[in-house]
């Protein structure tokens, strides 16, 4: 049994379909459907040359599927794919695809769906994927077909559910707005570390000065200690109705700064809304946008 074949018997029987190229999603699914994802390569077996990484955002809302995908190819070309369509056998299109220019989704089963991707009308893939039974996995499995249609032996790529915060981001100051003095230059990184999300900055400030910032936080609503990023003080992460996470800034006590956060449909625009307190009593708002760093 080859390790396609295994991986496959391991898959949770929650199935539902998704991918780099078109497929849909189990209604009953529709949760574990839902989110970020991040292509793992080291869990992936490849019929050929593979992406060389892949970043996506998708829904599945009331039988129609909606994706945007970013990533980078074999030949380290930059794509970005956006499709939506309802799971009906029906073709849509899809832009930004490397291989195709419309996929259907029909059901393959009382609880998945099978994917075609085509070309000009030609099938050039098909595909299904599975969900693992903790929701944090998709397994997809396909198969691509030449110009003779001769089908190509299983391909499988594994995608991890990432929180859409982590990563690297730089800030566009020409799309944001201050009502403060603006930075000349700013980037943040976040990364997880099981349940503590850890936070660095570095930039400019208005007069050149470099700026450097740190935190070690749990989204748990207690406050920890943070250096370098205003006055220092502490600050307190929760999350708001959608999940995202809200920061809220100390200096002895006193609230300084609320930082609200909101994505682009892609996942690869942060926008963050700082509500900043001064120690006069009068308030100034922020808008920073910040683009992924890939």
């Amino acid at each position: 049994m080859n390790k396609i074949t295994k991986t496959l018997f391991k898959i949770s029987s929650a199935v539902f379909a998704l991918s780099l190229i078109p497929l849909g999603a189990a209604q009953s699914a529709s949760d574990l459907a839902s989110g970020y994802w991040q292509m793992n390569l080291g869990k992936s077996t490849v019929q050929g040359a593979a992406p060389r990484a892949e970043r996506r955002v998708q829904t599945l809302e009331n039988g129609v599927f909606n994706l945007t995908a970013s990533g980078t190819g074999p030949d380290g070309k930059k794509y970005y794919t956006v499709y939506a369509g309802k799971t009906d056998g029906k073709d849509y299109p899809v832009s930004g695809h490397p291989l195709g220019d419309a996929f259907n989704l029909m059901p393959s089963g009382s609880t998945s769906y099978a994917a075609v991707i085509k070309s000009k009308g030609k099938m050039v893939r098909t595909a299904e994927s599975f969900g693992s039974a903790d929701g944090q996995t998709l397994s997809l499995v396909y198969h691509t077909y030449d110009e003779t249609g001769k089908r190509s032996a299983a391909s499988l790529i594994v995608y991890d559910r990432v929180d859409p915060h982590e990563g690297d981001w730089v800030l566009n100051l020409a799309k944001s707005s201050y009502q403060t003095s603006a930075p000349k230059s700013l980037a943040y990184s976040y990364r997880w570390h099981g349940d503590t999300l850890e936070f660095s900055s570095s930039g400019e400030n208005s007069s050149g000065a470099m700026t450097l910032g740190r935190f070690s936080a749990k989204v748990d609503g207690k406050e920890y200690s943070q250096t370098g990023i205003g006055q220092g003080g502490t600050i307190t992460l929760t999350r708001d109705a959608k999940g995202m996470i809200v920061s809220t800034q100390r200096v002895d006590g006193r609230v300084t700064n609320v930082l609200t956060r909101s994505f682009s449909a892609d996942g690869n625009t942060l926008t963050l809304n700082v509500d900043v307190n001064r120690p006069d009593g009068s308030k100034a708002r922020n808008v920073l946008v910040m683009e992924r760093a890939w």
